[in-house]
């Protein structure tokens, strides 16, 4: 379960291990309503509204849950609305954002807060200059800086405080105490994040450090992307301590336990558990690699946490979410009733802190984050879609389904699942390739007279777990595939790629060949994945 603790911590208050804390949360519902109603009360006490109100008599609708938005949590509402005024007094450019939107910044409250203008990365974080958008426009304050390159492939800066990295620590803490058990044993975590100015790799790392002060014995190192590194570690400092840890993006994790069972296999008898970010994992691929680290039946030994460069660390696996996860995977009614029905995989499901990190959906169905950083965040639209859980919602439908001994576990706890954005196409090695980065290669004179135009990006994912970048170009009316063209088309896919997408050029950099993209070539209308449709489906990815 998450503790929820609110307000900036002194360092010194990071010594009281979390087992001592005791959680916030209210047991209250989450509004899930498509327009404002009045919120009344049930005769249990728990809060209701909208399409809640129906089910009133304690049965539980068969329709989807996940379909009710926009989601308009009630609990760490307070703690945002807080944030906002704050943020409206003294952060110039949010001021500037309301006021551009007819808001009035001196008038927020909680009636008025779901009404506030969203911020995205276009019209606030890259529409105003850096200083305006912290508080008090004190530059002073930024501890360090971490980039992401998104989807235009030139890096937007996020700063990172203290208060910032207190979260991280506290909820990595949370992750080691109670998941891995590593308050009881020395660890060495090793770090195959990409380091440098991405932030998961230095992010992780400060993390862990912090965790070690409040009496976590873990012990880091850091090989980043290269395997070799990551290998030695294993093989020659880790077998001195009772755990290991390896964090990093699941593929490359991958690598790293492939090259282990190729080269070493007796370092993979070691307690090794797996903390990971970046990319939606599968059931299956998360029982293949139990298997690879002997803990077939022990599911929590991996776990997947949530995370942007724009927010830091929004949630986490817990060995509860997995648990209902791993459910719905075998459930296919408890699957429908929980998450949307043209999923291919089942999403990303982690619990989140709702005062530490306060989260709504819009319209369409959209994330909405308001956390308090450096750059203070206040219905923060990043573009990735989702779903929201409260425990007596997600308690109601367990029962419903018959998973009783789940539903039993359940109390205060808040759920998020990630869909992930419409806009990516794929996402290889915890990089995202998105449409654009691709369409230019269908319009190049080289080879667009032999092109249709319809391009598909099937998931990367290959039968044995490992990644391969594949895009699938249909020919026009009567072209017919040459080597010469295929090959053409691969090179022009790869330098376009390079040229568009930072993250995928330090990706290249760092893997060489076996990130480049595989390109076929296919006869006009001969696929369904070129089928005409209103919007062409450029991918296959999973939701």
């Amino acid at each position: 379960m998450l503790l929820v603790t609110s307000g900036c911590q002194k360092p010194e208050e990071f010594r009281t291990p979390s087992s001592s804390l005791q959680a916030t949360t209210a047991k209250v519902s989450v509004q899930y309503c498509h327009t404002p109603v009045t919120v009344c009360e049930k005769g249990d006490g728990r809060l209701m509204s909208g399409p809640e109100e129906e089910a009133a008599d304690g049965q539980t609708s068969d329709s989807k849950l996940a379909t009710r938005h926009p989601q308009q949590p009630i609990v760490g509402i307070d703690t945002a609305v807080e944030l906002a005024r704050r943020a409206a007094e003294r952060v110039p450019a949010y001021n500037k954002l309301l006021t551009a939107n007819g808001a009035d910044p001196d008038a927020i409250d909680e009636a008025s807060f779901h009404a506030l203008p969203p911020m995205t990365k276009a019209d606030y974080l890259k529409a105003y200059d850096q200083p305006e958008l912290v508080w008090d426009a004190d530059l002073g304050r930024v501890v360090n800086w971490s980039a992401s390159s998104g989807s235009s492939g030139m890096p937007t800066y996020f700063p990172r405080s203290r208060k910032s990295l207190y979260d991280s620590i506290r909820f990595h803490e949370q992750i080691l105490r109670d998941t891995f058990h590593a308050h009881e044993r020395t660890t060495l975590a090793v770090n195959t994040f990409a380091m440098g100015t991405w932030i998961a790799g230095s992010y992780t790392l400060m993390a862990l450090n912090g965790a070690n002060d409040l009496e976590i014995p873990v012990s880091v190192i850091s090989p980043g992307i290269e395997i070799d590194d990551a290998v030695r570690a294993l093989t020659e400092l880790a077998p001195n301590y009772e755990q290991v840890v390896i964090t990093g993006y699941p593929p490359h994790v991958k690598d790293v336990l492939d090259r282990l069972a190729a080269d070493a296999p007796a370092a993979l008898s070691q307690d090794i558990k797996l903390l990971l970010a970046g990319e939606l994992i599968t059931e299956t691929w998360r029982d293949h690699l139990l298997k690879r680290i002997g803990k077939p039946n022990d599911p929590a030994s991996i776990v997947l946490i949530y995370g942007t460069a724009d927010a830091g660390l929004m949630g986490f696996e817990t060995s509860l979410s997995i648990a209902i996860r791993r459910a719905a995977e075998h459930d296919p009614n408890l699957r429908g009733a929980l998450f949307d029905e043209d999923v291919t995989h089942l999403p990303t499901f982690v619990e989140y802190d709702p005062v530490a990190r306060y989260v709504e959906t819009d319209e369409d169905g959209c994330l909405l984050f308001t956390l308090d950083t450096t750059l203070p965040l206040v219905r923060y639209r990043i573009k990735d879609e989702g779903e929201l859980y409260d425990g007596s919602t997600m308690r109601d439908v367990l029962e419903a389904y018959g998973h009783d001994e789940l539903a039993q576990r359940v109390t205060d706890n808040h759920f998020l699942a990630l869909y992930g954005r419409p806009d990516v196409a794929v996402t290889f090695y915890a990089v995202n390739i998105y449409f654009h980065n691709v369409q230019p290669v269908v319009e190049d004179p080289r080879v667009a007279d032999a092109l249709s135009g319809y391009f598909h990006m099937p998931h990367p994912e290959n039968a044995d777990l490992s990644m391969t970048l594949r895009i699938m170009f249909e020919l026009k009316n009567g072209v017919t595939e040459t080597e010469s063209l295929r090959e053409t088309l691969a090179q022009i896919a790869y330098e376009e790629l390079r040229h568009s997408n930072g993250e995928y050029r330090t990706l290249c950099d760092g893997k060489g060949e076996p990130a480049h993209p595989v390109v076929s070539l296919h006869s006009y209308r001969s696929r369904p994945e070129f089928e005409r449709k209103a919007k062409q489906q450029h991918t296959g990815k999973r939701r």
